[in-house]
């Protein structure tokens, strides 16, 4: 039987497909360039958000538990040197950024340092040794905004002078020798003294020069306290300040992060070398 068969021969001219399909390559080409270019962009943005963000974020949070810690060593100090008055010592430092330019911790570190010579070469009480320290850490601070330099430096030049070194005092126009030791025990006690002077004897004679010889120094701070050197260290040992409340908060969680990671380098100290280099 014949198979009945149509057949239907269609011709045309592709050109104008032909060129269509052409455009549509080219513009996927050109889209496709412009999200690289976009994606390239955006891995830069968060490269850069990194870089000037989270990392800066990051190096704070560390600085700030940093000087919690340190904070939390200067309490523990005070406590030990001052007793009874460490927290009348807690709620001066707290005001020591505007009043002398140093932030909380530095403040109570110092103070430590200069009362346990008071204590220990003077022989003051807890609350002698605690009031001297105030007003000398204080004096450091008056130091640097008459004198320029630091409050850090400052202190230690007194530090320094209370164990018998004067030698730092006369950057800040306060000379001290033997001669004028001498005269001012003899002036302030009508003591003479003709031979060696001893250690307390020196320190006490020291603190009433220093505290005499500095009255038009006394308070410098205060009063130029908003010109623009004094305002940069207030401001600079604030942000500290903020930086340690941060830290202070989080120094809780570090603790236990370093104790949960000591145990495991315990742990791994305890395996045998050929665990250890497959751990590794």
């Amino acid at each position: 039987m014949a198979k009945n068969e149509i057949r239907i021969n269609i011709t045309g001219d592709t050109t104008r497909f032909g060129g269509a399909l052409d455009k549509a390559q080219t513009k996927m080409a050109a889209f496709s360039a412009k999200m690289k270019a976009v994606g390239a962009k955006m891995k830069s943005v968060g490269k850069s958000m990194s870089l000037g963000i989270t990392l800066p974020i990051v190096g704070a949070l560390g600085l700030g538990v940093k000087w919690a810690g340190e904070l939390e060593d200067a309490q523990a100090a005070s406590e030990q040197v001052f007793g009874a008055m460490a927290s009348d010592m807690d709620k001066w430092a707290d005001n020591a950024a505007k009043n002398f330019g140093l932030s909380k911790g530095d403040a109570t570190e110092w103070a430590a340092q200069v009362g346990i010579r008071l204590k220990s070469i003077g022989g003051m009480s807890e609350e002698a040794a605690a009031g001297w320290s105030q007003n000398l850490v204080q004096l450091g601070g008056d130091f640097a905004s008459f004198f320029g330099g630091t409050t850090e430096e400052a202190v230690t030049a007194i530090n320094s002078a209370l164990t018998g070194e004067m030698e730092p005092l006369k950057r800040y126009g306060v000379i001290i020798n033997d001669a004028s030791l001498k005269a001012h025990i003899l002036a302030t006690t009508g003591e003479e003294v003709t031979g060696t002077l001893t250690a307390q004897q020196k320190q006490m004679a020291t603190l009433g020069l220093i505290t005499a010889s500095t009255g038009d120094i006394q308070g410098d701070y205060a009063r130029n306290a908003d010109g623009a050197t004094n305002a940069q260290r207030t401001m600079t040992a604030s942000l500290k300040d903020a930086a340690t409340t941060l830290g202070t908060v989080l120094l809780p969680y570090v603790t236990k992060a370093v104790g949960f990671v000591t145990k495991l380098a315990e742990k791994f100290q305890n395996l045998s070398p050929n665990i250890q280099k497959f751990a590794v």
